[in-house]
C-alpha cells in the first residue's frame, strides 16, 4: 500500500508520537508488546494507530513464519519514521528492505526482555540501551563492546545495578560465542569501566538450552584463568540460561545458572553481586568519613585530644615542631608529655591553636606532609615558653626566700 501524503505534524496524536518514539528505540516490536506496554489503551485502539502509521509511511510490518498458529505482527520504524522521530529530513534512495526473520526474531526478543523488566514490580527499570557500542582499549588495540542491551535497575533506595544481556537464539557458533567471551573478560581486565560506570556491570547470557549456557560459562573461566597469568584477578559477575524466549522468568525465579557452572540464581541475585563490592567499599569510606568527622570535633573541643595525638611519630608532627626555635620547641614538647588533666590558659591556648593548623595531621594516620608553623603559632608557643619562664622565676625565687629564713 502507498503511503498516504499528508503532513505528519498535524497527522499524528500524541499516542502515535509515542508509539513511534518506542519503536524507533526498540527497532522491532509486536503487536501484543504494545498492549502490554499500554494496558490502559483498548488493544483495538492501538492496532488502529499501528495500522495508521503503516498507512503513513512510518513503520512497516510482517508476521514471521511460526509452525502453530499465526505470529503477531511485528513492526519496525521506516526510514521515514526514524527521521520523523530525530527531527531530520528524509533521505532520498528509498526505504529500507523488509528486516531478515533471524533480525526480526532477536530484536523482537530485546523487547519482550524490556517489557519484562518494564511491568516488573519492585526494582524499577532506570535505562534499557539496546544495543550500545563501548569502546575500550585493552592491552594490544582499541576495541568495541556491543552487548544487545545495558540494563539499569534501581532498588527502593534509588541505587543502581548495571547489567550487560547478551541474547542467543541459537545460531551463534562455538567461535563466536567464545570470541563474546573473551571480548567480555577483556573488557573487565582493562578496568575501561570505571570511566563509565562505578562498578563492572554484570554480564547475563540468555540463550535456548542449558547446554548452551553452561558452554558460554565454561568458556568465560577459561578465558578468565588465561588472563590471571596476564593481569591481577578479573572479577566478572556473570550467569546464563535458557530463558531467551521467556526473560520474565529470571525476574522471579533461580532459573540462570551463575558463572561456577553449578549455582541457580536470578536476574536480580546477579546484578546485585556485580554492586556488592562497590556497596562494601562505600560503607567502609563513609565508616571512615564518620570516624574522621568525630576525630575533627574532639580536635577542635578537646585540648586534651589534640595534646594525645601531637605524641604521634608516624606522622609530620615533629617536622612541624621542628619549625619553631629552640625555645619555643622545647616549651611545646614540654606540655605535649605532660600527663596533667589541669591546662593553663597559654596550653590551652597553643593546642587550639596547633589543632587548627594540624588537623587533617591529627585525623589521618601515616600523613607525613605538615604546613610550617603558622604566625599565630609561633606567638601561641611563646606565650607558653614565656609563661614557663615567669613560673620557673617564680618557683625560684620561692626558693631563694626560703633558704634565706
Amino acid at each position: 500500500m502507498r503511503p498516504r501524503r499528508l503532513d505528519p505534524d498535524c497527522a499524528l496524536t500524541d499516542l502515535d508520537r509515542r508509539l513511534l518514539d518506542l519503536l524507533c528505540s526498540l527497532r522491532v516490536v509486536r503487536q501484543d508488546h504494545f498492549e502490554r506496554l499500554f494496558p490502559d489503551v483498548p488493544p483495538r485502539t492501538l492496532r488502529y494507530r499501528m495500522r495508521r502509521l503503516h498507512e503513513q509511511g512510518f513503520a512497516g510490518r510482517s508476521r514471521p513464519y511460526r509452525e502453530r498458529g499465526s505470529a503477531p505482527n511485528h513492526h519496525w520504524p521506516t526510514r521515514r519514521g526514524d527521521c520523523f522521530v530525530q527531527g531530520k529530513p528524509v533521505p532520498r534512495g528509498g526505504d529500507r528492505n523488509e528486516p531478515r526473520p533471524t533480525f526480526l526474531a532477536h530484536a523482537a526478543a530485546i523487547t519482550e526482555l524490556f517489557v519484562a523488566l518494564q511491568a516488573r514490580e519492585g526494582d524499577a527499570l532506570r535505562e534499557f540501551d539496546r544495543e550500545p557500542r563501548i569502546r575500550f582499549r585493552d592491552s594490544r588495540r582499541e576495541r568495541t563492546l556491543a552487548p544487545d542491551a545495558l540494563v539499569v535497575l534501581v532498588n527502593q533506595h534509588d541505587e543502581p545495578s548495571f547489567g550487560f544481556v547478551e541474547m542467543d537464539l541459537g545460531t551463534m557458533s562455538h567461535t563466536r560465542l567464545h570470541a563474546k567471551a573473551e571480548m567480555y573478560v577483556a573488557f573487565a581486565a582493562s578496568d575501561a569501566w570505571r570511566d563509565s560506570y562505578e562498578f563492572l556491570p554484570s554480564l547475563v547470557f540468555l540463550t535456548t538450552s542449558e547446554p548452551r549456557a553452561l558452554r558460554f560459562l565454561h568458556a568465560l573461566r577459561v578465558v578468565i584463568e588465561r588472563h590471571k597469568r596476564r593481569y591481577a584477578t578479573v572479577r566478572l559477575p556473570a550467569a546464563a540460561g535458557p530463558v531467551v524466549f521467556a526473560p520474565g522468568r529470571m525476574l522471579d525465579e533461580a532459573c540462570l545458572t551463575h558463572l561456577d557452572g553449578e549455582t541457580p540464581i536470578s536476574l536480580i541475585d546477579v546484578l546485585n553481586e556485580a554492586r556488592a563490592p562497590f556497596d562494601r567499599e562505600r560503607r567502609a569510606a563513609e565508616k571512615q568519613q564518620l570516624e574522621q568527622e568525630r576525630k575533627r570535633i574532639q580536635i577542635r573541643d578537646d585540648p586534651l585530644t589534640v595534646r594525645r595525638l601531637l605524641r604521634r611519630t608516624d606522622t609530620g608532627i615533629p617536622t612541624y615542631l621542628g619549625e619553631l626555635n629552640a625555645v619555643g620547641r622545647a616549651a611545646a614538647k614540654m606540655t605535649i608529655a605532660s600527663t596533667e588533666d589541669e591546662l593553663l590558659a597559654e596550653e590551652r591556648t597553643m593546642f587550639e591553636v596547633i589543632g587548627n593548623e594540624l588537623e587533617d595531621v591529627l585525623v589521618e594516620p601515616g600523613y607525613l606532609e605538615a604546613p610550617s608553623p603558622t604566625e599565630a603559632a609561633v606567638r601561641a608557643v611563646a606565650a607558653l615558653a614565656e609563661r614557663y619562664r615567669s613560673e620557673q622565676r617564680k618557683r625560684m625565687d620561692e626558693l631563694a626566700g626560703a633558704s634565706r629564713s
